[in-house]
């Protein structure tokens, strides 16, 4: 039979395929049907939609499809168009699951529905797939046929449903709450379990395996489960059946069950995977997901997630987005992935006045201040802002140039200091060795390792995430989770002096040698270590060299790092990093904060202010002396208990009607900084 023609949609249609019935071993078939998908309009069809990975398309099996007319399309000799389809292997065995013994199922998968050759209705339809997974009856997760340990991994699920009770998400603990058949307190956390079950290595291993399947991996699974109906949504894994609903809870809670790690083929791709599902099933509970007003904010939940064509890195995020950022992002496969990126990020620049997106930059890409969205993105998260809430009036004036604003505030010294990952296969005596090495590269003979130098080493190693500096230290209630400047200063004068004590088991866990070590972060977009030309230390990406800057720009909260070029005023972007003396604005207004000390407040993701007999602010002291521009007025907003600034526009002009409401401060604007003698200056970015 010859290939399939697929006849062209209206506006609004999409195909739906009726599955035709059929034991296991009969042939694929069934007819795609013409309908008109408009919720505005309330025409809704019924049916199905199949969420599933692709898999291997080298081998691929044939469905018969026959092409059933409306009546308005009804061809003049009332014939059917019949052809072959080819899909691939995993899709085949999910349709041969699913499909029923006597009667047809209505359902909706893009392989077949979409005809993928044809890359101006493949545009259109994924422009329109947010309201295929957001109307369907339900969504129906195929995970792959029957395994060695699948039914094994099911039956444990019937187990665990019988121990614990449905769970809710709470947006502002940011955990799942479970309650337990044998619990007398209400809402308890996995934690407070009064009979916690414990999985043996069989099920260990089959959890592991669950985890480890690709459709978890895949980043449109991410929007069609978030989109889909929790409640009626259903996962299928070989002949057997659950719904989407219990799955979600009863695989968090063995996840964070109290593990016996030597059960796990591979402990760290568990934890990995396991952190997905959660951050997934999580999603699926929070309306927040289902409106962001920017592709940013999801990339950095889907940052781990694979696609086969990189575009779909924002195009498969699209449903997730606000309706105003929706419109704005059109799908279009005729372009490349480049112009896809840079697009995005002109959004951002445009739109939101932020280049958050340079944290995600690789200079070995042209330009290179485009987010590589081809890696996964790995972002700087430290608790600073070197902007001081300001806002970028960045802007393209040339091809591919992008002029930003900001101040050149340091110069590196050296070429980083790599320090390797502290992880089981490096002894740790060995990679204490490497840390002091690491010291002894920076400082040198020409500095002296005491006062501001070690705490500006300390801060740098940290990226400031020290005790002194966290809003816990204000809360008896809340666990010491970090160290502080006096304990790392202790610790490194023992080790330069040869005071060490690895893993001596009279001595605490937490205050031993290796906890210190395997606190440091060694992952992210910064992992070198710099000494500047101020004197000071930086981390850095590792692909800096001696002589690139440190530039705080307006709009960015954390500094970066540029290469200059041979024009003066050009330069290539590196990547974000972090510096001691500029974390918290002090390029921008100076390091005089008038008796005020200060603590990251990770709920405002802003600084927040404190002094004896006063009270507590989140407005910078720095800013008490400069007035507003006119029109503006500042207000708070209470966020969880938190007061949250913000500024209110209002034209001065009595005959204009003109306000607007704002999270950045008028006076960081470029023009009212350089009013105030802050050196601004224009970097241009190739």
């Amino acid at each position: 039979m010859a290939p399939f023609a697929y006849q062209p949609l209206r506006p609004q249609e999409l195909r739906i395929l009726e599955l035709s019935p059929g034991s296991p071993e009969d042939p694929l078939s069934g007819t795609l049907v013409h309908k008109r998908l408009s919720p505005e309009d309330s025409e809704v069809p019924e049916f199905e939609a199949l969420s599933y990975c692709w898999g291997d398309q080298s081998q691929l099996e044939l469905i018969t499809i026959v092409t059933r007319h409306t009546i308005e399309e009804a061809q003049p000799t009332g014939s059917l168009e019949s052809g072959n389809i080819g899909i691939g292997p995993n899709l085949a065995a999910a349709l041969r699951s699913l499909r029923y013994p006597s009667q047809k199922r209505i359902l909706w998968c893009d392989s077949i529905c979409i005809n993928q050759k044809d890359l101006d209705e493949r545009s259109s339809q994924v422009q329109r797939m947010h309201f295929v997974y957001t109307f369907a009856l339900r969504v129906v997760i195929w995970l792959g046929p029957a395994t060695s340990w699948s039914t094994f991994f099911m039956d444990t699920l019937q187990q665990v449903e019988a121990h614990v009770k449905p769970s809710h998400y709470d947006d502002v603990r940011d955990t799942s709450v479970f309650t337990f058949y044998t619990s007398i307190t209400q809402g308890s956390s996995v934690i407070s379990d009064p009979d916690p079950l414990r999985l043996n290595r069989e099920q260990s291993r089959a959890l592991e395996s669950f985890l480890a399947l690709d459709w978890h991996q895949r980043l449109w699974a991410y929007q069609e489960t978030v989109l889909a109906n929790q409640e009626t949504s259903l996962v299928r894994l070989g002949d057997r059946e659950i719904s989407w609903a219990k799955l979600k809870y009863l695989v968090t809670y063995m996840y964070y069950l109290d593990h016996c790690y030597e059960y796990f083929v591979d402990l760290d791709r568990f934890v990995k995977n396991g952190e997905r599902f959660f951050l997934k099933a999580a999603a699926c509970e929070s309306p927040l997901t289902k409106n962001c007003d920017s592709c940013m904010a999801v990339f950095y939940l889907t940052t781990d997630y694979q696609c086969s064509d990189f575009r779909d890195k924002v195009f498969a995020l699209r449903g997730l987005l606000n309706p105003a950022a929706a419109e704005r992002m059109v799908v279009d496969y005729t372009k490349s992935a480049k112009e896809v990126f840079t697009l995005i990020c002109l959004d951002l620049v445009y739109r939101h006045k932020l280049l958050m997106f340079l944290n995600f930059c690789n200079m070995d890409t042209r330009p290179s201040w485009v987010a590589d969205m081809n890696r996964p993105l790995a972002g700087l998260h430290i608790g600073c802002d070197s902007a001081a809430r300001s806002r970028t009036s960045a802007r393209l004036v040339e091809d591919d140039v992008l002029e930003v604003q900001g101040v050149s505030c340091d110069k590196l010294s050296c070429d980083p200091f790599v320090l390797p990952r502290c992880n089981s296969l490096t002894p740790l005596k060995e990679h204490l060795g490497i840390f002091l090495g690491m010291i002894q590269y920076l400082t040198g003979h020409g500095l002296v390792l005491e006062g501001k130098c070690l705490d500006k080493l300390i801060m740098m190693i940290n990226f400031g995430s020290l005790w002194d500096f966290h809003q816990g230290r204000f809360d008896p209630s809340v666990k010491k989770t970090r160290k502080s400047l006096q304990e790392w200063r202790r610790r490194i004068r023992d080790w330069m002096s040869g005071i060490i004590d690895i893993d001596d088991p009279k001595v605490p866990r937490q205050e031993r040698d290796s906890a210190y070590l395997r606190s440091i972060n060694t992952s992210g977009p910064a992992i070198g270590y710099c000494r500047t030309s101020s004197g000071s230390f930086a981390r850095v990406p590792a692909a800096s060299r001696s002589g690139d800057i440190v530039a705080v720009l307006l709009g960015l909260r954390n500094p970066i790092v540029l290469r200059p070029q041979e024009t003066p005023g050009y330069f290539q972007v590196v990547g974000p990093c972090y510096h001691p003396d500029f974390a918290n604005s002090e390029a921008l207004l100076n390091g005089d904060f008038h008796g005020w000390g200060y603590v990251w407040d990770s709920n405002l993701m802003m600084l927040r202010f404190f002094k004896d007999g006063r009270s507590d602010r989140w407005t910078d002291p720095r800013l008490d002396d400069v007035p507003l521009s006119e029109g503006f007025t500042e207000v708070s907003r209470n966020e969880n208990g938190h007061e949250r600034p913000l500024w209110i526009y209002k034209d001065p002009d009595p005959e204009s009607s003109r306000t607007y409401e704002t999270a950045y401060d008028p006076r960081m604007s470029e023009d009212s900084l350089r009013s105030r003698g802050v050196p601004i200056e224009r970097f241009r970015l190739i």
